[in-house]
């Protein structure tokens, strides 16, 4: 979750104010809240009470959407992602862009 802050997109975060929860199920599920105000992105542990954007979905969905795996829009068709809040998730996408692969595992060298 710490990959959220560190692919801000600070320009564009200074003038909106977001509140997104991502929500996992599973094993190593839980709720983590993203806030966005001013420029920054400040991640807690737990669920806010009345997020801009809820995303739900499975811990393996998110690594598969994550590392690229898995293309997000079709795991939204699919319905392995659900979103309450529809019309936030392109703010919430232009804020937290996909820079780079960092939450993927780094390669074992031999």
């Amino acid at each position: 979750m710490a990959s959220f802050a560190r692919n801000l997109d600070r320009q564009k975060a200074v003038q909106t104010s977001l509140t997104a929860v991502m929500e996992f199920s599973g094993a190593g599920g839980g709720a983590w809240t993203l806030h966005i105000t001013g420029g920054t992105c400040r991640v807690s542990e737990g669920r806010a009470a009345q997020p801009d954007l809820l995303i739900s979905q499975s811990a393996e969905t998110f690594v598969k959407t994550r590392t690229g795996m898995q293309k997000p829009v079709l795991a939204l068709l699919s319905r392995k992602i659900k979103v309450r809040g529809l019309r936030k998730l392109l703010t919430f996408e232009k804020l937290l862009p996909i820079r780079s692969l960092d939450f993927a595992p780094a390669p074992q060298r031999s």
